[in-house]
């Protein structure tokens, strides 16, 4: 079980990093939107990365004989309240992300007034 929550953390924290940084080549390197994603994303992931330590702790699991030697392992008690924490800590950095993409598309959209398809730009 630790197993997997540690390499699903480390998938999640890779296209994070990959949506961070695109959304900061977006803005051509600007350090506001550097400072403010380091100092958005900075508590989100402390938090994150604590909740999911105490939430792996508080698994506990029993061994059940089975016949033959194969040991079965059932979890019998966990803490629901981690992962609802954890998720809804990623879905605030995951907003603040997809806000500042809006932004720029709707800054890119302003300054081109360029007809594209069945999207034109209103200024």
């Amino acid at each position: 079980m630790v197993f997997n929550t540690i390499f699903a953390a480390v998938g999640i924290g890779i296209s994070d990093l990959i949506l961070l940084v695109r959304t900061y080549a977006m803005y051509q390197n600007s350090r506001k939107v550097l400072a403010i994603l380091i100092i958005s994303w900075t508590p989100f992931a402390i938090v994150n990365i604590v909740v999911a330590f105490k939430w792996t702790s508080s698994l506990s699991e029993i061994t059940v004989p089975v016949t033959g030697p194969i040991v079965g392992c059932l979890p019998v008690w966990e803490s629901n309240t981690g992962p609802i924490i954890n998720y809804g800590f990623l879905l605030g950095g995951e907003t603040i992300v997809v806000a500042l993409t809006v932004w720029k598309a709707f800054q890119s959209c302003a300054t081109t007034s360029v007809y594209t398809g069945s999207i034109k730009c209103v200024t």
